[in-house]
């Protein structure tokens, strides 16, 4: 297993391999999702943070974990909302993330 330092980075202060308990620590809002979801790949969402606001916007958060570890985080717009609405969600996230970590790097990046 990675040590966390060499880890890589999910979302906020999550990172790849981390345990319920740690992501847990973290958010201390989490809770178990009633109805475990198991994705093509086998992992898992057990943890779920129902409410989350980034710039304005409130999120569902879910934790997948893949054999105990976490493997990847998700975040959905808590309402259901038109195609419109999440384009421009996703382009003003964009904006965000180039502003804070610049240009993304790699093929197709802008």
């Amino acid at each position: 297993m990675s040590s966390p330092a060499l880890a890589q980075a999910l979302w906020g202060e999550t990172h790849m391999g981390m345990t319920v308990e740690a992501v847990r620590a973290v958010f201390p809002g989490v809770r178990l999702d009633p109805k475990p979801r198991k994705l093509k790949t086998s992992s898992v969402v057990l943890l779920r943070l129902d409410r989350h606001v980034i710039e304005g916007r409130q999120f569902r958060v879910q934790f997948y974990f893949d054999n105990g570890f976490l493997s990847q985080v998700t975040l959905m717009l808590g309402q259901a909302q038109t195609y419109e609405i999440c384009e421009a969600a996703f382009d003003d996230f964009v904006k965000i993330l180039r502003a804070e970590h610049g240009s993304e790097t790699g093929e197709g990046g802008a």
